[in-house]
């Protein structure tokens, strides 16, 4: 099932309709009703967006490990951190999910960044624990 709502926030963040599970009716971002199939009208404004990793570095660069969390929240405040200061960012779950998650000891979270923006990365994050 696909949302057909091309200013859906999954749309315009990524490119690509938001998919969703059989039973599932309506969009979780936006709350349009979904369709089993895509439009022919998004499939072509689809085809046309840019890529995410369109630029200038190599799209198989490999990702290395900028920083481990234990602490869910922790992690997502990094990511964004990062990604407000131009670092791409994947996160990588390496513990037990949901609910108890932040009850898990050790690196629970991973965040992953291009090996070219490691070093920035980490500059961040440092400077960024020195701030009161």
């Amino acid at each position: 099932m696909y949302c057909p709502n091309p200013e859906c926030p999954d749309f315009v963040e990524t490119g690509e309709p938001g998919e969703y599970n059989e039973g599932v009716t309506k969009c979780a971002k936006c709350g349009a009703w979904l369709v089993p199939y895509l439009p022919p009208e998004l499939l072509a404004e689809k085809t046309t967006k840019e890529a995410p990793w369109a630029d200038d570095r190599r799209p198989d660069e490999d990702l290395v490990v900028a920083a481990s969390f234990a602490r869910t929240q922790d992690a997502h405040l990094a990511m964004s951190f990062l990604q407000a200061n131009g670092i791409e960012v994947v996160e990588l779950h390496t513990g037990p999910r949901g609910k108890y998650s932040d009850l898990a000891f050790g690196p629970g979270l991973r965040l992953l960044v291009r090996a070219s923006q490691l070093d920035d990365a980490r500059a961040l994050l440092a400077d960024a624990e020195k701030q009161p």
